[in-house]
C-alpha cells in the first residue's frame, strides 16, 4: 500500500488549509451580502406599503422593523447554511442552486411566522409577503451575479478578439452537454457554441444548455455554412466505429477544425472537458489504426 511522504502530506495540508480559508472568506462575504439584502428588502417593503412616504409610517412599525431584523437575519443565515447555500461554486451556479434557494424560502415561511408570533410583531399584513419576495429576488441575484458578470466579460472579450471561434457540437447527450457547459464557462476558450447536431429526430428543434439542436449528420455541411462555424467538436463517446467514421468524414468536407473527446471512460469518470479534447487524426477518418 502506498503512503504519501511527509513533504507531500505537508503540501496537501497547505492546499487544504488554503482552500478552507478561501471558502470561509467567500462564505462570510456572501453572508454579509445576504444580511444587507434582508435589511434592504424588508425596509423597502415597508416603504412600498406606505407609498414611499417615510413620514406616514407608524412609529411602532419602524420599531417593529428594527427589533425584528436581528432575528430575521440570524434565522435566514442559519437556514441558508443548513441548505448549503454558502458551499456553492459561483462559476457553476445553475438551476439546481435556484431550486435550493426556493427550498430554503419554503422552510423560512413557517419559521418567520412562528418567530413573528413569538416576539409579538405588529406589522402590516402585506409587509411580510412583499419583504420575502424582494429578499428572494435579491438572494437569487447575489448568487447569479458572478456568472452573469463572467458572461458579460466573455462577450466583451469575444468582440474585442475580432473573429472569435464558432463551435458546432455533434451529440446532444451527456458528453455534449458537458462540453457546451465547459465552453460557456471556461477561460481557456474565446468563442461560443452556435448549434448542435444530433441524429435523434425527437431532439430536433429542442435546446440543450441554451443552444439549438438544428439537424442530423446530413445537415452538417449546410449548418456549417449557415452558422459560419469554424470548429466542430465530436462528442458522442458511445458511437460505433462506423458511425464515428461516417460523421467525421462528413465534417471533413466543411474544412473546419475538428476535435473529439477521447472515449467513453472519460464520460464515466466525469472527466469530459475542453482540456480532454484532441484533434481528429487520420485513424479516425479511416475507421482503423493508422499504418
Amino acid at each position: 500500500m502506498w503512503f504519501p511522504e511527509k513533504s507531500e502530506m505537508d503540501v496537501m495540508d497547505q492546499l487544504l488549509h488554503r482552500n478552507n480559508t478561501k471558502w470561509v472568506v467567500r462564505a462570510l462575504f456572501i453572508c454579509v451580502l445576504d444580511v444587507l439584502s434582508i435589511l434592504g428588502a424588508y425596509f423597502f417593503a415597508l416603504l412600498l406599503r406606505h407609498d414611499f412616504l417615510f413620514s406616514t409610517i407608524d412609529p411602532r412599525f419602524i420599531q417593529g422593523y428594527i427589533s425584528s431584523m436581528p432575528v430575521w437575519c440570524v434565522l435566514t443565515v442559519a437556514v441558508f447554511y443548513v441548505c448549503r447555500l454558502y458551499h456553492s461554486i459561483w462559476r457553476q451556479v445553475s438551476i439546481s442552486e435556484l431550486e435550493t434557494i426556493m427550498k430554503a424560502y419554503l422552510l423560512l415561511i413557517p419559521i418567520y411566522y412562528a418567530a413573528a408570533n413569538l416576539i409579538g410583531m405588529e406589522m402590516p399584513r402585506s409587509y411580510y409577503p412583499m419583504g420575502m419576495i424582494l429578499n428572494f429576488l435579491l438572494t437569487t441575484g447575489i448568487r447569479f451575479s458572478y456568472r452573469f458578470l463572467r458572461l458579460v466579460l466573455r462577450t466583451v472579450e469575444n468582440r474585442s478578439a475580432g473573429q472569435p471561434d464558432r463551435y458546432m457540437v455533434i451529440g446532444a447527450g451527456a458528453a455534449g452537454q458537458m462540453i457546451i457547459k465547459e465552453l460557456h464557462s471556461s477561460d481557456k476558450t474565446i468563442g461560443r457554441v452556435c448549434c448542435v447536431i444530433d441524429d435523434n429526430p425527437s431532439k430536433l428543434g429542442r435546446v440543450t444548455e441554451g443552444v439549438l439542436i438544428v439537424g442530423n449528420r446530413h445537415d452538417i455541411v449546410r449548418m456549417v455554412q449557415k452558422y459560419k462555424i469554424t470548429d466542430i467538436i465530436f462528442a458522442i463517446p458511445s458511437a460505433s466505429l462506423q458511425e464515428r467514421t461516417e460523421i467525421l468524414n462528413i465534417c471533413k468536407e466543411t474544412g473546419c477544425k475538428m476535435q473529439t473527446i477521447p472515449g467513453l471512460y472519460q464520460l464515466v469518470n466525469n472527466e469530459v472537458s475542453v482540456t480532454q479534447l484532441r484533434d481528429v487524426e487520420i485513424s479516425d477518418l479511416l475507421g482503423r489504426e493508422q499504418i
